[in-house]
């Protein structure tokens, strides 16, 4: 007996309509990295205000030489858009 596990690998646009369809919400914890669907961890109080003062650190220091993304998701590629907790996009 054959017992191949089979994995699907989605892309970005397949994983929006994941959400819009209401098989995904947007209040689940997953992000996608290289095509998979993976959750995410689970963000504790320590974690949320170390995110916090490196939000405000990196808002004071950069102001207008960067824009300050927390928590939002990214588009890397066709098959991955992950949400990491901070992102510095470069403005210009």
């Amino acid at each position: 007996m054959n017992t191949t596990l089979l994995i699907h690998r989605f892309n970005v646009k397949e994983h929006h309509k994941l959400v819009e369809r209401n098989i995904l919400h947007e209040a689940d914890k997953v992000e996608l990295i290289d095509g998979r669907i993976m959750d995410m961890t689970p963000i504790g109080s320590k974690h949320a205000a170390c995110v916090g003062r490196l939000n405000r650190l990196f808002a004071m220091k950069l102001q207008t030489g960067a824009i300050v993304q927390v928590q939002n998701p990214i588009h890397l590629d066709d098959q991955s858009e992950p949400q990491p907790d901070r992102v510095l996009l470069k403005t210009g």
